[in-house]
């Protein structure tokens, strides 16, 4: 949901590319609206000249989205105006965090980025990524749909989901679930207003999506899906600089 860690006020002018003039509006919404001012006046090049930090979040929308995928505007309370339905969530920018390709695709797209950072001594992979897919669209793309990875920073766990974040009915379970608890045995929520029958393949507790990670796991482990004696986990985690972790 965030253009991170290039800088950003929440609010993007994006110029229209399809031969008109004008421009739309997307807006990044509020608990995920994070901005590292992260190197604003640095020059990268790009398929065209170069581009300023500055400019990131704006071109890649520009050439990634259109007026159509941008979030709604809500009320101050998180609600939409009465008798309007919530739009289906989009994920327009590049998390560094998720990823998958073959082999000879991500060496090429590492190789890029390799390159990159001997040109410019930029070493932030968030940043590295979309850089180097903007310059070669080709090298990859953006899971906008969510149809393998589930962004949690920024997540409003009542309004992007059929069902609630691990609120206790997360899961909907078939006839199968209390014979041998296991992931087929169960459904998880499409994205509110998907047109697809897919889910998201993996949930990615990123930024301060790891404010629902420990209520997942217990619920995961409730029924079963988690082994209660052999789960161990430990990371660090970089957002509050201290280790974490789920012990058996």
């Amino acid at each position: 949901l965030n253009c991170w860690p290039f800088p950003h006020n929440a609010r993007l002018r994006v110029p229209r590319r399809d031969g008109t003039n004008g421009s739309w509006l997307h807006r990044i919404p509020w608990d995920a609206a994070l901005s590292a001012a992260y190197h604003n006046t640095w020059r990268y090049p790009a398929r065209k000249g170069e581009i300023s930090g500055d400019e990131v979040c704006r071109e890649w929308l520009a050439e990634n989205s259109d007026a159509s995928e941008a979030p709604e505007k809500r009320r101050a309370d998180g609600l939409l105006r009465a008798g309007k339905k919530p739009k289906r969530r989009r994920f327009p920018f590049v998390c560094a965090g998720t990823f998958i390709g073959r082999v000879n695709s991500l060496r090429r797209l590492l190789r890029e980025m390799f390159r990159l950072y001997r040109t410019t001594s930029e070493y932030h992979d968030q940043a590295l990524i979309p850089l180097v897919l903007l310059r070669f669209p080709d090298l990859g793309f953006v899971d906008k749909d969510a149809q393998l990875f589930l962004g949690l920073h920024g997540h409003d766990e009542f309004w992007d989901l059929e069902r609630p974040l691990c609120r206790g009915s997360y899961f909907a379970a078939s006839g199968s679930a209390q014979e041998s608890p296991s992931f087929q045995a169960f459904t998880a929520p499409r994205l509110l207003g998907s047109l697809r029958s897919d889910v998201p393949k993996l949930l990615h507790f990123n930024g301060n999506g790891k404010r629902h990670m420990w209520r997942c796991v217990e619920e995961f482990r409730k029924l079963g899906l988690l082994d209660q004696n052999d789960m161990e986990c430990d990371f660090f985690d970089v957002d509050r600089n201290a280790w974490n972790g789920a012990k058996k």
